[in-house]
């Protein structure tokens, strides 16, 4: 929130708490109770935006890490089973393609990263059928695309969190003009049948006024 929106969220709350603290009053009143009922649901709405707004993304980036490890391991077990299946079978050029060690993997910019690991799954699916005495098979490959793909979903979760934080930013925009119609064009017309209830109507006025809290 901007340090304006949080001085009128502030008052939001005072004004929420005078209601609730009256309940007994209003209630009796449908237009009131119809009134109150909106503005509570848009403070909710309020709260809920703000704290995705100010969410951080340590969560994300910690997801993130995991799944890197967790892709990484699974593509030195089946590379490591390739390159001694292309010693073997005398294929030197298969044997350089499957050269990667843990250091130069976590090395990579996650986009090479990416791009290794599935060219190690690729390049193994093409000779699965003679991989079966180094214990990588087809299922072995899926578990490897998976993590590949899991790791792909890691990488476009921070992205995601900004533009979710980009949507609750503009939405409380929204929320705030709604609420402010909500309060200037109907509570604070409504407060009028409540005049000669002066502790009500005071403690209403005074919780309407925002407060600059620097």
């Amino acid at each position: 929130m901007t340090g304006e929106q949080e001085n009128k969220n502030s008052m939001y709350l005072a004004v929420k708490g005078v209601l609730n603290e009256n309940e007994s009053k209003w209630t009796a009143m449908p237009a009131f109770v119809n009134a109150t009922t909106s503005f509570f649901d848009l403070t909710d709405q309020v709260q809920a935006a703000a704290m995705i707004q100010q969410g951080n993304t340590k969560g994300i980036t910690d997801n993130k890490q995991q799944e890197e490890d967790e892709m990484i391991a699974a593509t030195l077990k089946v590379s490591g089973a390739v390159r001694a299946y292309a010693t073997v079978t005398g294929n030197p050029e298969l044997k350089a393609q499957m050269k990667y060690s843990a250091s130069a993997l976590k090395g990579m910019r996650d986009s090479d990263l990416l791009n290794a690991c599935q060219h190690v799954h690729d390049v193994a699916a093409e000779h699965v059928d003679g991989l079966a005495d180094y214990l990588v098979t087809a299922e072995t490959l899926s578990t490897l695309n998976d993590e590949v793909d899991d790791f792909r979903q890691a990488l476009a979760a921070p992205r995601n969190a900004i533009t979710r934080r980009s949507e609750a930013t503009s939405r409380l925009a929204d929320l705030f003009k709604e609420a402010d119609g909500v309060l200037n064009d109907q509570l604070d017309a409504l407060m009028e049948m409540y005049r000669e209830d002066k502790p009500f109507y005071n403690q209403y006025q005074a919780a309407r006024i925002i407060v600059d809290l620097g």
